[in-house]
């Protein structure tokens, strides 16, 4: 019988180093942000992440719902223990935001140094030997064999589909900002 825990775990860990390749760029965007002082340079970085900025996020929406489909074990109560970086996460990105908005110039980056810390604190965790600390591994936390089997044959239409649109969505919006133009979200 295939080990369809071990699939499962590679293809969450599949989406988020897509999403933490691909998030990357705009990450550099936004730390490189505040060091640009010409306003034109700074619209030409902003106007080359916007196309992109949201698809790169659905790699980790796929990572998400991978977890819950696979290990319905993160799911409540367990979903709390486990939740205090990911909401330190949304706070800091909602602070980000508005320091965004209110065009404030050294907030926004130590906001994001807080980000890329919350991530490597997130990363340390789950290097944890466990997929559940401190005692239930992957296959302990595994949901039923049919269940990962059903989810796997949707993971597998989704899977190209969102690749050859993400490519696509870079290949279509490559050399197209330029200094003056007036944007994507204009």
């Amino acid at each position: 019988m295939i080990d369809l825990s071990l699939i499962w775990v590679g293809i969450i860990g599949l989406g988020v180093w897509i999403y933490v390749v691909l998030d990357g760029f705009d990450l550099g965007i936004g730390i490189l942000f505040p060091v640009v002082a010409d306003k034109q340079q700074r619209d030409v970085m902003m106007n080359t992440v916007a196309p992109v900025w949201d698809g790169n996020e659905t790699w980790m929406v796929l990572g998400g719902a991978g977890l819950f489909a696979a290990f319905p074990r993160f799911s409540l109560p367990n979903l709390y223990y486990l939740s205090v970086v990911p909401v330190l996460v949304l706070w800091v990105s909602y602070q980000l935001h508005r320091a965004c908005q209110h065009q404030q110039e050294k907030q926004p980056f130590i906001y994001m140094l807080v980000l890329v810390t919350l991530s490597y604190v997130g990363f340390l965790i789950s290097l944890w030997p466990n997929i559940i600390p401190p005692s239930v591994t992957i296959w302990q936390a595994a949901a039923p064999y049919s269940s990962q089997l059903f989810a796997l044959i949707g993971a597998c239409i989704l899977l190209p589909i969102i690749l050859v649109y993400t490519g696509l969505a870079y290949w279509v919006f490559k050399d197209k900002v330029r200094v003056g133009d007036e944007g994507y979200h204009d």
